[in-house]
């Protein structure tokens, strides 16, 4: 009788040893900019697949990230808003079923960095449509900037109406009609 009971207390350990999803740990967060971040773990021993749950520090509702492969040990955490702190947490799934998984690690936060726009440094560049003196001609000026530099991405001032003698022009004259678009 002592053997049997000793084997099977053997069994529901064996059983509940090998039944046991464990989660990941060792979390840390890297290549913070303004609006991602990268979230970083060690792999469980079994993982099937993980998710991970992030939000903004003190607030009650998590974003997901799904999807995110049994040999993964990073993922991008987008959308995130300027110099704000977030929280995130993972849990392993250690099979397709989502049962068992591990429930939810404990948390690691990190701080975004603020948006800092490229100087403002627009090229400039004129067109005339002919160099000939005594003759109206279209003029246009083209102005385009980097796509992370403030107001504007691309402008196009274009006109081909008057005309003006440019040795009588002043700095801050203003000369024409002019269309903006």
């Amino acid at each position: 009788m002592k053997k049997l009971f000793a084997l099977s207390i053997l069994l529901v350990f064996v059983f509940k040893s090998n039944s046991q999803c464990l989660n990941t740990d060792s979390l840390y967060t890297n290549n913070i900019t303004h609006e991602n971040a990268l979230a970083n773990w060690t792999s469980s021993p079994i993982s099937d697949h993980y998710i991970i749950h992030y939000r903004e520090l003190g607030t009650t509702n998590w974003s997901n990230l799904g999807n995110i492969g049994g040999s993964d040990t990073t993922r991008n955490i987008p959308l995130l808003q300027q110099l704000t702190t977030y929280e995130w947490q993972i849990k392993t799934f250690c099979d397709s079923t989502n049962q068992p998984n591990s429930g939810w690690s404990v948390s690691d936060t990190f701080t975004t960095t603020a948006f800092v726009p490229a100087p403002f440094a627009p090229t400039i560049l004129p067109i005339i449509a002919n160099f000939n003196c005594n003759m109206n001609t279209a003029f246009t000026i083209v102005a385009t900037q980097a796509q992370d530099e403030p107001d504007i991405s691309s402008t196009v001032f274009t006109s081909d109406k008057g005309h003006f003698e440019i040795n009588t022009l002043n700095s801050g004259d203003i000369v024409g009609n002019a269309s903006y678009s």
